[in-house]
């Protein structure tokens, strides 16, 4: 599954803003959505779980039903250690963490919007957008790239494809990619794009799921203005609340000659980036949830790219160089890219009917990585979640606090969560901070733009020349609950052996012993000399760093001397006494190419005449070749390394522990990178044949070529992840101590590597990405504290792949006269370049194939579905049992057959049936086609026994036009004959059940009140007898009361007696020998609070300050039944 990662996505908008139309178009346009909106999706990006080594860590803050089925509101706090990384800027919830609440369809624009037409940042010229083909009569320029991207090679037969290549590429004309969709909502997550097929726009889904996605746009302009998600249960998403964006450049670079060149764009195009949940119905279109939103606000947010190119200065005498110095690589450009998005915060979730969940901002951050001023006021940070029935019986309030650690480098940390009102408890939140990170303190990350640990290789009592950093630095380190227990999290390096590369584990510091020695002065003396270390390996290297301020005053020398026999041999000197005039007194230098021997000190000066006293102190570093030979090395961030758990005590109760180790071999990682290591330099021989002026208008030619030496602040190659890491671990020991291990081993990189691998050299493109088929489990075994085994299971996985092209990247291709050709941005069109026949013009034909390639953007996504599972138990004395479980699916991948074979060879075959298999058309219109409608169970002896049918069920949806259910089937298992369990007669408006008859045809009705939310009343039994009507109406009225007193100035105690009395009423007046009521009240949120049986017997259920069921009492106070709870971390 190719992902477009979304955290370099504002490094690159270079086709836009560079100098030139020819300038750093190795890199894609991306534009993001807002950073709360980018957080919240790395959670699609990075599913937690053993495999890439990140913790699953979230404090639930409520969880109450929806009053649909399936489908409760969840609200949390979640914390990724992906969201914590250097540059990362913080949610309105803190660093590393993210709201779960409601639902959010992210956009990253690739290119420009694709509806839109925009500035191209070259005079004053536009980019068509892809949707504007030849269907539409927006501009003269018709974009035909939708075309192209179907198939690039029958699309010649149709549409000039070398036009649309040639001016896309140097004319920055047309958009030539789709943008991604991606969404987060009640635990669905994915990815789309919106593509147009004559006057329809249609999403195309970038997962294989059973969710329908239907895009809302405007029929004009094909604008996306909402979207409508339908569930496999049927039950609707409607995502309508938008957030819009726009966006504008700033770019400055030098050329060889120092001359500065600065381009900007302000974008008048606003786009829509966002677009928030805004209610969720049931099948039949009935509000169940709604969610309000602030007022847009408007918020800045930039990032800024680097590049240099190093070469040596070409001849400032040609004419050729002269005339084409602005089109040559840049020594430095600077990319700034500024994006105002006009945020919507979530402040409301109405449950209809029962209640809601309200969120309040605070205005105000002092946060170093937004842009400051004006928009530091506008940033906002939660302040507090408040839960509220209408009642008013459910009212919880949970208080956010936070802090920035000491230093320049600020950005907002949650540290604290209290609950308050009726109980009061608070989750307490720690993080690693030791030191102050700044972003251009680059010895702090890694290659991959992550904290990278760096242990303390210092000796003895002098200062280290560089700062140690902690693994997890900034993340977070502990959670105290509100039972006063903690759990600590701590981290270590990420370690991989494999790689799509050839690897040099000397890189690996612990494949070598770092060795410090330290020597001190008093005096200067010519023939006092010191010992200071020994070499024992040839070629060894070391540093020496002096901390000489006693004497820097003198003209010193410090000599290094090589002892052979009774001779020293000089090997390195430093001092003031043998450097430049007005240079400041060095502090360290370097011994290059030891040989083995003992090495000494002497430290002398020129000064004449004095014998002072000091202390001058000089400490050597130097490693050497030790005998570990470990095959791996360390990179990409962190990993969990181990999880204490705390009982309010300083010593853990429990401590699990993570091991990361190829079982095969313990001096291997098992992590494997997914793709190479990132590459932000690189060589090649850069050639371009210049144009310039001769006489008579004559145009000539030089070739300019040169070595060069390409870098930049951000990887060139554009790298794909895997579950959202950038190593995947193929085993993981999970044990604790004195209770044994689990061993489990996943499929990763090494054995279903990437189809294609990214060019590590230009031209640079995205590969799609397999990784569907990474990262399950394919074994599990489980030893006890004695490493006996005990059991194991097996996993086997049938893979299906789908492709879907989602675009397409040009990149030059060096022509092998030409080289790189740099003048197609001088012609208004493609036929004016066909038309010329002068200068380099003259090398080319008109075939674009010759110096430009179209690369394919597509798209590899799929399934991974478990086809086995063999469950091995093992006993004493060699012996062992197995089971296997086999699984069939349909294709929308729902199992159709079960097969358990047990240790005895008998087998339990299991069949489902659903709204496909049985072609119910109301069902699968309203895709509710997850729900099995038939299900068969069928025991044989062995696998030769026919078998028997053990149970058969069927749900029927005999009514074409209504999707409700119509009766329960059950089977004579003797017989064969079906008959009807249950029949369904009457259903509400909001899906609830009213009527239903069972198999003696014992009618039951229910009656729903508090905004029929609750059923109040139940009725089994014949009819009821009389005018019931006018009382039931009543008994409605009072419940809806009772749900929401406050609202007819009522008091709750009030509204529940009066509801009782009129239920008693009812039972009383309607019960007879053959209709049996029993009648219901609710505190809403909370839960029941009464049931009367049908004989007058009630039970009272009371609940304790946290809403949990303390005790049911009967109607004279005497305990039935008592809860007590217990929590433990």
């Amino acid at each position: 599954m190719k992902k477009i990662y979304l955290l370099i996505a504002l490094n690159s908008f270079n086709a836009i803003f560079s100098q030139n139309a020819e300038s750093l178009r190795n890199l894609p346009d991306i534009i993001p959505p807002s950073p709360t909106v980018n957080s919240l999706m790395k959670f699609e990006e990075v599913p937690v779980s053993n495999y890439t080594g990140v913790p699953d860590i979230s404090i639930p803050i409520v969880s109450l039903p929806s009053g649909m089925k399936g489908v409760p509101v969840s609200v949390g706090l979640q914390y990724h250690i992906y969201n914590a990384k250097p540059e990362d800027k913080a949610s309105e919830v803190g660093l590393g963490w993210s709201l779960l609440a409601g639902g959010t369809i992210s956009r990253t624009v690739m290119g420009s919007p694709d509806e839109k037409i925009t500035s191209n940042g070259l005079a004053s010229g536009v980019k068509i957008g892809i949707y504007l083909d030849e269907t539409t009569n927006q501009h003269a320029y018709k974009n035909y790239f939708h075309t192209i991207i179907n198939d690039p090679n029958q699309a010649t037969q149709t549409v000039n494809t070398n036009k649309s290549i040639f001016e896309a590429y140097y004319k920055n004309r047309f958009d030539t990619q789709y943008d991604l969709y991606q969404y987060n909502f009640f635990n669905y997550t994915g990815r789309f794009v919106v593509k147009k097929n004559g006057n329809l726009l249609n999403v195309v889904k970038l997962d294989k799921n059973n969710l329908k996605i239907d895009v809302i746009y405007q029929a004009t302009t094909f604008e996306p203005t909402s979207f409508k998600i339908t569930d496999d249960k049927g039950n609707i998403y409607i995502f309508d609340i938008v957030e819009t964006s726009n966006l504008s450049t700033f770019g400055s670079s030098q050329d060889y000659e120092s001359t500065g060149y600065v381009n900007s764009t302000a974008s008048a195009v606003t786009f829509n980036s966002a677009f928030h949940l805004s209610k969720v119905q049931n099948f039949d279109g009935q509000n169940f949830l709604l969610f309000k939103y602030n007022s847009p606000v408007s918020i800045f947010s930039s990032e800024t790219n680097e590049f240099s190119t190093v070469f040596s200065d070409p001849n400032a005498n040609s004419t050729a160089v002269q005339f084409n110095k602005a089109s040559l690589p840049r020594k430095k450009e600077t990319n700034t890219s500024t994006i105002t998005t006009n945020v919507r915060k979530l402040i409301e979730i109405e449950l209809v009917g029962q209640g809601k969940i309200n969120f309040d901002y605070e205005l105000g951050r002092e946060d170093t990585n937004y842009m400051g001023g004006d928009n530091a006021t506008k940033l906002t940070k939660l302040k507090n979640i408040r839960v509220l029935s209408n009642d008013g019986r459910y009212n919880e309030k949970y208080n956010l606090n936070y802090a920035y650690r000491e230093g320049n480098y600020k950005r907002l940390f949650l540290t604290s969560i209290d609950k308050t009102y009726f109980t009061n408890s608070s989750y307490t939140l720690d993080y690693n901070h030791t030191f102050d990170y700044y972003p251009s303190f680059n010895g702090s990350v890694d290659e991959w733009e992550l904290y990278q640990c760096l242990p303390d290789f210092g000796c003895g009592i002098l200062p280290l020349p560089g700062a140690s950093i902690p693994c997890g630095f900034d993340m977070l380190k502990s959670i105290t609950y509100p039972t006063k227990g903690k759990t600590e999290f701590n981290y270590e390096s990420n370690t991989y052996t494999y790689a799509p590369q050839v690897l040099d584990f000397n890189k690996n510091e612990l494949n070598w012993n770092n060795i410090c020695t330290e020597v001190e002065f008093n005096r200067f003396n010519f023939t006092d000399k010191k010992y200071a270390f020994t070499i024992l390996k040839n070629g060894t290297n070391a540093k020496v760093f002096n901390y000489t301020g006693a004497i820097n005053s003198y003209a010193w020398t410090v000599r290094v001397l090589r002892k052979e026999g009774s001779n020293y041999i000089e090997v390195g000197s430093s001092g003031t006494a043998v450097q430049q005039g007005g240079s400041p007194p060095p502090t360290e230098f370097e011994l290059i190419n030891l040989a083995p021997g003992q090495y000494y000190f002497e430290l002398t000066t020129q000064t004449i005449g004095i014998n002072p006293q000091f202390i001058a102190q000089f400490r050597t570093e130097y490693r050497e070749k030790n005998d570990n030979n470990l095959q791996y090395l360390v990179g990409a961030g962190v990993r969990i390394g181990s999880i204490k758990y705390y009982n309010q005590t300083s010593t853990p109760e429990r401590t699990i522990n993570y091991d990361y180790k190829d079982i095969t071999d313990s001096k291997k990682s098992s992590g494997a990178l997914l793709f190479p290591i990132p590459v932000k330099e690189y060589n090649e021989v850069y050639k371009a044949l210049l144009e310039y002026p001769v006489n008579l208008g004559q145009v000539g030619t030089e070739l300019f070529q040169t070595d060069i030496l390409r870098k930049s602040r951000h990887n060139f190659v554009q790298i794909q992840k895997t579950k959202g890491g950038d190593i995947g671990y193929q085993y993981v020991t999970v044990s604790e101590t004195g209770k044994g291990k689990t061993v489990y081993q996943y499929t990763s990189p090494m054995d279903h590597p990437s189809l294609t691998l990214p060019p590590m050299l230009p031209p640079f493109y995205a590969v799609p990405n397999n990784d569907f088929e990474r990262g399950n489990i394919l074994n599990k075994k489980i030893y006890d504290a004695t490493n006996t085994l005990l059991n194991e299971d097996v996993y086997q996985y049938t893979y299906n792949s789908f492709n879907e092209k989602t675009g397409g990247t040009i990149r030059t291709n060096p022509h092998f006269v030409v080289g790189e050709y740099l003048y197609g941005g001088k012609y208004t069109s493609y036929e004016d370049f066909v038309a010329d026949n002068k200068g380099v013009r003259a090398y080319l034909t008109p075939d674009v194939q010759g110096f430009l390639t179209y690369y394919a953007n597509e798209e590899i996504f799929g399934t991974a579905l478990l086809s086995q599972q063999k469950s091995i138990q093992y006993y004493p004395n060699n012996k062992k049992t197995t089971a296997i479980t086999d699984y069939i699916y349909n294709s929308r991948d729902y199992p159709l057959k079960q097969t358990v074979t047990a240790a005895d060879g008998s087998i339990i075959e299991t069949n489902y049936q659903y709204a496909h298999e049985k072609n119910k058309t109301n069902l699968m219109n309203a895709n509710m086609i997850s729900l099995p409608l038939e299900t068969s169970v069928l025991r044989k002896h062995n696998i030769s026994d026919p078998g028997k049918i053990m149970a058969k069920t069927e749900t029927k949806y005999d009514n074409s036009s209504e999707r409700f259910p119509t009766s329960e089937i059950s089977y004579d298992l003797l017989t064969g004959t079906s008959y009807e369990e249950l029949k369904y007669t009457q259903f509400d408006n909001r899906a609830n059940l009213m009527k239903y008859n069972n198999r003696g045809n014992f009618t039951t009705h229910i009656f729903w009140g508090y905004n029929q939310t609750k059923p109040i009343i139940k009725v089994e039994g014949s009819i009821i007898r009389g005018d019931y009507e006018a009382l039931l109406n009543e008994i409605i009225d009072l419940s809806a009361k009772d749900n929401n007193p406050s609202a007819y100035n009522l008091n709750p105690e009030i509204t529940e007696a009066n509801l009782l009395v009129k239920l008693d009423e009812f039972r009383t007046l309607y019960s007879s020998s053959d209709l049996r009521i029993t009648t219901y009240t609710y505190d809403p949120l909370v839960g029941i609070t009464t049931i009367t049986s049908p004989s007058g017997i009630r039970e009272t259920h009371i609940y304790n300050k946290s809403n949990r069921l303390e005790k049911i009492v009967d109607g004279n106070g005497k305990v039935l039944k008592e809860f007590k709870y217990n929590y433990k971390n």
